[in-house]
């Protein structure tokens, strides 16, 4: 809910930033997670005494009072998130688009402070192209029907939902497989020396997968796992999502996603070749920076991307249930990695085996976003700006070689009945970024069919949108 909210809240020409800005709370909400659990273990165990006869049962106490603070203390921000969403007022976008409230909407706006003319002139044009009779039908009846025609009609929905939907969970194959939850992972990269011999009679425990500590206890194990993760991933991850904000506007969101994912398969191929030869050697550094780089390009690119693509190219109407759609997907693909590592096995091999496997993954993502097959692509929704280079100072220039977002209501008109005829781009009313780039740079949404009808004069509030 907190892309969607920003999104629709968000003015046109900062969309991107806001919504990155909002992924970042996510890698600053994990670092402090595992900080916090590192200090709470710590503290807890401190009271131990290794020497004690009932050190076993002081461990156990240890262990029972961890997780439950641990939780307790993650109840507490979402506390707090319940709390503040009360005072959050539904968007303007929402209450026009939806709920056919023209006077809530302007309503919502005011609350917020917020008198854009460029907003009021969305909300508009939203209430004039749309139904008048919301009224006169059940909600829920008139919402299936308009979902059912938007997905399967002349829109064609189902291809941006495929779109987006498949690229989540191939993602999330990858992300979830080595990233968030893989203390094996995290063990097999910071081996540098072979480790000790195990016999099959005494096996690792299940809580311990560090076969360089074999007699480590519970509470070392998960203290090493934690601090492992801070130091590899965590903190790689915030720089990433740090480091997107400037950039998520300056290239186009479909040859961000290209670059950053291609970028994302060679490291995992490195890294594959990297464990196969450094594996529990001392230059087992070299796959440990190829993770950490992985780590900050996850969030420099595709881990972010989606989160802001979902939000921005389904219609008002459908953008929640789409989004919600896509992000199941997601967690599709975290079940599916855990299936992967399970079967590929420990040690170096399955280790090898995950990476290349992860590795044609990425690959596979980016060739669908490149060749973008039977039409399943994102929407154009950027254009580059008009900018005379000879003129102005270099930091103006800087400032002005961002592209311009396209509004919410340009990106994927609905209905599609109030789009110009004749211009619309291909059955479905809408251009792929991949065709768009073909065109003009220069020429408007209106030049390029994906515009709907102007509502308003030249002069008005809609012709200025920051778009």
């Amino acid at each position: 809910m907190s892309a969607l909210i920003a999104a629709e809240f968000s003015p046109t020409r900062w969309r991107g930033v806001m919504l990155a800005a909002v992924f970042l709370a996510q890698a600053v909400g994990r670092l402090l997670a595992y900080g916090i659990g590192v200090g709470t273990l710590r503290g807890l165990s401190s009271q131990l005494d290794p020497a004690a006869e009932d050190v076993l049962d002081q461990t156990k106490v240890v262990l029972d009072i961890f997780w439950r603070l641990a939780l307790s203390l993650a109840g507490i921000p979402a506390v707090f998130a319940l709390v503040f969403r009360l005072f959050i007022p539904e968007t303007p976008r929402f209450y026009s688009a939806v709920k056919r409230d023209i006077k809530k909407a302007r309503e919502s706006l005011t609350m917020l402070g917020t008198r854009t003319p460029e907003m009021i002139a969305d909300i508009e044009r939203i209430m004039i192209a749309g139904p008048d009779d919301a009224g006169s039908i059940t909600e829920r009846r008139l919402w299936r029907k308009m979902a059912g025609d938007y997905y399967f009609g002349p829109a064609k929905g189902w291809k941006l939902l495929a779109a987006i939907s498949i690229q989540w969970l191939l993602l999330d194959v990858v992300w979830y497989g080595v990233g968030l939850d893989s203390p094996g992972t995290l063990a097999a990269l910071w081996l540098d020396k072979a480790p000790p011999s195990i016999s099959d009679s005494s096996p690792l425990p299940n809580w311990n997968d560090d076969p360089a500590y074999p007699n480590a206890t519970i509470i070392e194990t998960i203290d090493r796992n934690l601090v492992r993760t801070l130091q590899l991933s965590s903190i790689a991850a915030l720089v990433g999502s740090v480091a997107v904000i400037p950039l998520v506007d300056c290239l186009s969101r479909r040859t961000h996603y290209l670059w950053t994912t291609w970028s994302l398969t060679a490291l995992f191929a490195c890294m594959a070749i990297s464990v196969a030869q450094t594996y529990a050697e001392p230059t087992h550094q070299a796959s440990m920076v190829f993770y950490v780089l992985a780590q900050v390009l996850f969030n420099l690119g595709p881990n972010t991307l989606t989160f802001i693509l979902a939000a921005e190219i389904f219609p008002t109407e459908v953008r929640g249930t789409s989004y919600g759609i896509a992000a199941a997907f997601g967690k599709l693909g975290a079940i599916i990695a855990r299936g992967i590592i399970k079967r590929a096995g420990k040690g170096q091999g399955g280790l090898v085996a995950v990476l290349a496997i992860f590795c044609v993954v990425l690959a596979v993502m980016a060739l669908l976003v490149w060749i973008e097959p039977w039409g399943i692509a994102f929407p154009r929704i950027q254009e580059t700006r008009s900018l005379k280079w000879r003129e102005g100072s270099l930091s103006y220039k800087i400032a002005h070689s961002r592209l311009e977002n396209w509004s919410l209501e340009d990106i994927s008109p609905w209905p599609l009945e109030v789009a110009p005829s004749g211009e619309q781009g291909g059955a479905d009313g809408r251009r792929s970024e991949s065709e768009s780039d073909n065109e003009s740079q220069a020429a408007g949404p209106g030049e390029e069919g994906v515009q709907l009808a102007q509502l308003s004069n030249s002069d008005g509030p809609q012709a200025k949108m920051g778009r």
